[in-house]
């Protein structure tokens, strides 16, 4: 059908004397245009599975964007015709009032989801789930494909509470002297051939931790290499990682943790804020292109016990976002709204089943039944990351912490990462 349908193509602009030019990638277009399904309502109707046990309800979360009456029949229709719908509840009877419809009426909610699978709720509920066409699922952007095809992140943890021996410089209010950093021997350009020796495609450096100290003299804080003896302060972290990343072909990566900055934690909301994205735009504007922002805590209140902010977040996660995407549309942000976590917390291991398509962006936690599955409308990779010190939770450099040793870290990356996620999430 595909090759008549180019004979036609061609015998139209031949007869015609067309001044078409058809190259070669023009042809493949054309054939591969063609050999895309185009799902017919009969198709769709005959492909909807309905789930007349309501295993497949919404439960409490009634995220319909339109409700219509009719039977069961016209409810299946509806979703069919609407590019929006993704799935259905009918209800026959309703047992409660619900947005539009009232109890005792017949009512079919339409879905842009596939609901989470739970137990039945109600009697005289079906669920019902729109037939997957492969031309609507979830793409990876060039970006996406790119971060994906580096497999492996070198996370580095370095920042004034490195030389404290601690995990957070600022601890409930209290923070440590900038007069402690003060580096012998800094070599970012070691750093950077490290990774890439060890095959890593980009490092993901502490910018400014959860305690607020920043590694790079900003002027949105005095807590900073500025105000350390490090080259008289005069130093500056930032620069020389960024250059080492460029001269030996590593991809840039900075922890930021906007909700969580002890060492401003007493400021008013809106001075919080402005120093924050003041800080964001430094790091986008004034050291070449960057990679990826790694934001902890994304999408919840504000981050770190021990460290924390004024308020205002998780709300204000969606300032940050909008921040980023107008400074440096390309920079990724992960965790963030491009990549998220894979589910398995810290500890270098997945959850299954896993799924990249999603149907938020914002930082709803993962939940294989919720926020992710193979209808997704957006492709967001998950990521898993680890310490090398063991036993965890610990991530700073520590005197006389223990680490993995290179079997035990063969083992983790072989087994727990490649068998596991790579392969059991396909």
């Amino acid at each position: 059908i595909y090759c008549l349908k180019l004979l036609v193509y061609l015998k139209f602009a031949f007869e015609h004397h067309s001044k078409m030019v058809i190259t070669l990638p023009s042809l493949f277009a054309l054939v591969i245009l063609s050999a895309v399904p185009v799902e017919t309502n009969d198709q769709c109707l005959a492909g909807i599975k309905l789930d007349p046990l309501d295993r497949l309800r919404m439960g409490g979360d009634y995220a319909n964007f339109e409700q219509k009456t009719g039977d069961i029949h016209e409810c299946e229709k509806a979703c069919c015709n609407d590019s929006r719908c993704a799935a259905f509840s009918y209800n026959n009877p309703m047992p409660t009032d619900l947005m539009n419809c009232h109890k005792g009426s017949i009512c079919c909610n339409l879905k842009e989801g596939p609901p989470p699978q739970a137990n039945a709720s109600d009697a005289g509920v079906v669920s019902g789930v729109k037939p997957i066409n492969p031309g609507d699922l979830a793409k990876p952007s060039l970006r996406i494909l790119e971060y994906m095809d580096m497999e492996m992140t070198m996370f580095m943890h370095f920042n004034l509470a490195t030389f404290a021996n601690i995990e957070h410089n600022c601890y409930q209010g209290s923070c440590l002297s900038p007069s402690l950093f003060n580096p012998s021997n800094l070599n970012a350009t070691q750093w950077a051939v490290t990774a890439k020796e060890m095959g890593a495609g980009e490092i993901c450096l502490t910018a400014h931790h959860e305690g607020g100290f920043c590694l790079w003299p900003t002027k949105y804080s005095n807590y900073s290499v500025a105000a350390s003896p490090w080259k008289d302060g005069k130093g500056d972290v930032i620069r020389e990682f960024t250059e080492a990343c460029r001269n030996n072909g590593i991809k840039p990566c900075f922890y930021l943790s906007a909700s969580a900055d002890g060492y401003h934690r007493s400021l008013s909301l809106e001075e919080y804020i402005k120093d924050e994205l003041g800080m964001l735009t430094e790091i986008l504007t004034q050291y070449g292109s960057i990679y990826r922002l790694w934001f902890d805590h994304y999408g919840s209140p504000c981050g770190g016990s021990l460290t924390g902010c004024p308020g205002g977040f998780p709300a204000y996660w969606y300032n940050v976002t909008e921040h980023v995407r107008a400074v440096s549309p390309e920079t990724l942000m992960g965790p963030g709204a491009d990549v998220w976590y894979n589910g398995g917390g810290e500890s270098g291991s997945g959850m299954y089943p896993l799924w990249n398509p999603s149907d938020t962006t914002d930082g709803t936690p993962w939940n294989s039944t919720t926020t992710s599955g193979p209808q997704g409308r957006y492709f967001r990779p998950r990521e898993s990351d680890m310490t090398i010190q063991n036993p965890g939770d610990k991530w700073f450099w520590g005197k006389g912490h223990a680490y993995y040793n290179a079997s035990q870290l063969w083992e983790h990356w072989m087994v727990r990462h490649i068998a596991y996620q790579k392969i059991l999430s396909l």
